[in-house]
């Protein structure tokens, strides 16, 4: 799972490893909006892993544990407005 984060770069915001697009032109700060559509690609993926999670609980039989990452993702989905995804 640590790769995932690593090759997305979901930590170089964090750790200022960010690349500029020029280095002659200052770099622009986040505002409000910008934050908030991070967070909301955050718990995106947070949404996403969960049901990978659960995936691999319902291949291993194990309905209860599946059930419980599913509505986990099930509540972001909820807090993102996210109506398409909470279908499949």
């Amino acid at each position: 799972m640590m790769e995932f984060f690593l090759v997305n770069g979901f930590f170089d915001r964090f750790a200022g490893l960010e690349k500029e697009k020029d280095t002659d032109v200052e770099s622009e700060d986040y505002d409000l909006d910008d934050y908030l559509d991070i967070l909301n690609e955050y718990r995106d993926a947070e949404a996403e892993i969960l049901i990978n999670i659960a995936t691999i609980y319902f291949e291993d039989d194990n309905m209860e544990e599946s059930l419980k990452y599913l509505e986990e993702a099930i509540v972001i989905y909820d807090g993102l407005d996210y109506l398409e995804k909470k279908l499949w």
